[in-house]
């Protein structure tokens, strides 16, 4: 969850497809500048569209994070992962283009919230 001062908006971005169909509920707080006793609660309800998607548990899933590293000033680096890949099914058939989504932003996110689509993007070397 975001808020931005300058449009006074909160944005709530979910991570997970697992979040559809399914209801949040939060409290917002707000205090007085000088009176530091006096709160205001606002109870907020988020109802996301879509339907309930339960995840599969008989499928053993692995959560895999990755860093860039090393990155140099003619934008060459590592992409690290937190577990093994099966770099040889990643690199086949274009699965490495379908499973990552490549962008980039501008310094002017914060107003326009646009990922830009990255046009080139080369794989030098896919590991063992």
């Amino acid at each position: 969850m975001i808020y931005a001062n300058d449009s006074r908006t909160i944005t709530f971005r979910p991570v997970s497809n697992y979040t559809s169909g399914q209801t949040y509920y939060f409290t917002i707080v707000v205090g007085e500048k000088k009176a530091k006793s006096v709160f205001y609660p606002y109870y907020c309800t988020i109802k996301m569209n879509g339907p309930i998607i339960l995840p599969n548990l008989t499928i053993n899933w692995t959560n895999i994070t990755y860093k860039i590293q090393n990155l140099d000033m003619h934008s060459k680096g590592q992409l690290v992962f937190s577990s093994p890949v099966n770099m040889t099914w990643l690199r086949t058939n274009g699965n490495f283009f379908n499973f990552m989504n490549i962008y980039w932003r501008d310094t002017d996110y914060m107003n326009n919230f646009k990922n830009n689509t990255l046009l080139d993007f080369d794989v030098d070397d896919w590991g063992s």
